[in-house]
């Protein structure tokens, strides 16, 4: 179990641009700093966290290579910019599904799947990288950084500009996941 600052920015295409437009554009854009890529579908099983719990939702998702993540996000700062994000990985994802809706006397309240193109910028795979996914059943297509601290996102953020301002266009998303496609 680790319990960890998250720190990421999430940017939605407003410019009209395909899934695949954007995976090739921000590839091209990171194209000497990417060390491991991977490109697949997942889905996340929503919890709504009961009121005076700590936590925003919780979240199980089926991990391609076995077994799920188990998560719990909580916006203590007001932003998801900088959130506290405690990961358990687990082997059975049923199980874990089972484990939460018992906990929480109900059972999911939603679902989100993705298709999504995930870089890698540095060795230590889950400190610094770069994610463009779209959700199933819409046209919605994300670039997502999570960075190691506020400094180096935005270095991100800046040199991601730099090189698509004339293509692409985004624009910064605060809501989560949870929040645009499951709380509604």
């Amino acid at each position: 179990m680790r319990a960890t600052r998250e720190i990421e920015v999430k940017l939605k295409v407003v410019s009209g641009h395909s899934f695949n437009e954007v995976c090739k554009a921000v590839q091209k854009a990171f194209k000497g700093d990417v060390v491991k890529s991977i490109k697949e579908t997942s889905s996340d099983y929503y919890w709504s966290v009961p009121k005076g719990c700590r936590g925003d939702f919780c979240r199980v998702r089926s991990l391609s290579e076995g077994g799920a993540q188990l998560t719990v996000k909580y916006t203590d700062k007001g932003t998801n910019l900088d959130r506290i994000e405690v990961d358990v990985h687990v082997k059975d994802p049923i199980k874990a599904e089972m484990f939460l809706s018992t906990l929480f006397n109900r059972p999911k309240i939603g679902e989100v799947t993705k298709t999504y193109h995930l870089m890698f910028l540095d060795k230590k795979e889950h400190e610094n990288n770069v994610s463009v996914y779209q959700i199933r059943g819409t046209k919605d297509v994300y670039i997502e950084i999570e960075a190691t601290s506020i400094g180096k996102l935005n270095s991100y953020i800046k040199y991601l500009n730099e090189k698509l301002h004339k293509s692409i266009k985004f624009k910064r998303e605060k809501r989560s996941l949870f929040k645009i496609y499951v709380a509604k």
